[in-house]
C-alpha cells in the first residue's frame, strides 16, 4: 500500500480515534482488525463522501440529470453499465421489499365468490 506523510499531530489524533473507529466498525468487517492504516483509509473515504455529499445535496434534480447525461456522453463504457447495474439492484430490492410486506393470515372473502371447502 502506498504511504502518505502526515504530521505528528494528525497521527496522534488518528491513534486517539482508533478506539472509536473500532467501535464504529462493529460487525461490518468481521475478522478484520482495525489498524491505524485501515482507520486512516476509512476516514479519508468518509471525508471524500462528505465533500461530495455537500456538493450534490444543494442542487435540484435537473442539475443531477444534466450531470448524468454529461457523464454518460463522456464515459459511456463506465457509466451506462453502472446505471444498468443500479437499475437491476433497485428492482431486486423492490421485489424483496414486496415479499416482506405481503400480508399473512386469512383474507376476507368477497360477497359473490364461492366458498372454499
Amino acid at each position: 500500500m502506498p504511504r502518505i506523510q502526515i504530521s505528528r499531530e494528525t497521527r496522534d489524533h488518528l491513534r486517539a480515534f482508533l478506539a472509536l473507529g473500532e467501535q464504529l466498525q462493529g460487525d461490518q468487517e468481521q475478522g478484520e482488525e482495525m489498524t491505524l492504516d485501515l482507520c486512516a483509509e476509512s476516514l479519508i473515504l468518509l471525508g471524500i463522501r462528505t465533500v461530495l455529499d455537500g456538493l450534490w445535496r444543494p442542487h435540484d434534480t435537473d442539475i443531477h440529470i444534466q450531470t448524468l447525461h454529461q457523464l454518460a456522453a463522456a464515459y459511456p463504457q463506465q457509466v451506462l453499465p453502472f446505471l444498468a447495474y443500479v437499475l437491476q439492484e433497485g428492482e431486486r430490492i423492490g421485489r424483496e421489499q414486496e415479499e416482506q410486506e405481503r400480508p399473512f393470515g386469512f383474507h376476507l372473502q368477497q360477497a359473490n365468490s364461492p366458498t372454499s371447502p
